[in-house]
């Protein structure tokens, strides 16, 4: 009695005894020649014994196999370990600089310099907030990020609209031109004026969230908050209110991707 094998494994042992063993065959027919053969009929004990070697080869490189996956997976679970332990650390240090920060401006405060004031706030919500976006598409992030830390930190509202001025660097010269010498303060104002400016169409935006990816260093709650942003942004864009005008904002868009590509074009230079 031949022992289990492998497809594979038989033909081995079917071409080690002199006989033909064609790709296409299948096991019962190559255990067939095997066991129909002169050598097998002479020595069934060495053809066992051959091909028990084989398999037994073959479930030793296996296990080799498993056991370096499962050193990978271990060694991925460490390494993922570590980089929570960094963070952990790294938000740790980050609270307390803030915590320390925030003393130095209630200081400050209380002895009225105002300018150390304002620069202690920009340096503990900038730790606290997202880079300034550079596409389009990351302004809605942006925002909830910062007013996530102005209400994280308490911020006096006299003080929001100076802080985001500073916080986007280059950029607030061209929303100064549109921003009234009495509203510099105005954060309202100031976030509308840059939304204004900056915000993608609602194309865009849609594009943009079917094009999205998560990113290298990304956790998946990370991405799933920041697909949820970019949805909420589009329907914002498109003034949805209700379930009604979502349904109706659906439907919209599957009539969008069923127009022919001169028709699409066309309302995608309307929409810009």
């Amino acid at each position: 009695m031949l022992p289990f094998a492998r497809k594979e494994e038989l033909r081995v042992a079917a071409e080690e005894i002199g006989k033909t063993a064609m790709l296409e065959m299948k096991v019962a027919d190559l255990r067939e020649i095997i066991l129909g053969s002169k050598a097998y009929k002479n020595d069934p004990e060495s053809v066992n014994n051959f091909l028990s070697l084989i398999v037994e080869a073959r479930k030793q490189k296996e296990e080799q196999s498993d056991n370096l996956e499962f050193e990978k997976i271990k060694l991925e679970k460490a390494k993922l370990e570590a980089q929570l332990e960094l963070e952990r650390i790294s938000l740790e240090k980050a609270k307390i600089e803030s915590v320390q920060i925030d003393t130095d401006a209630s200081s400050a405060s209380g002895n009225g310099n105002s300018f150390n004031c304002v620069e202690n706030y920009i340096h503990s919500v900038r730790t606290l907030t997202l880079p300034i976006p550079i596409r389009a598409e990351g302004w809605n992030l942006f925002f909830a990020s910062l007013e996530g830390a102005f209400n994280m930190k308490n911020l006096p509202d006299e003080f929001k609209g100076e802080i985001l001025l500073n916080l986007m660097g280059e950029k607030a010269t061209y929303i100064l031109v549109y921003i009234k010498e009495g509203n510099v303060k105005d954060y309202k104002k100031i976030k509308d004026t840059v939304l204004r400016e900056f915000e993608p169409t609602p194309l865009a935006c849609l594009q943009n969230f079917q094009k999205v990816k998560c990113l290298q260093n990304e956790t998946h709650v990370q991405f799933a908050s920041r697909l949820a942003t970019g949805w909420e942004q589009y329907c914002t864009l498109r003034d949805v209110k209700n379930l009604e005008t979502l349904k109706e904002l659906i439907v919209s868009d599957k009539l969008y991707q069923s127009l022919d590509q001169e028709t699409s074009t066309h309302v995608n230079l309307k929409q810009e």
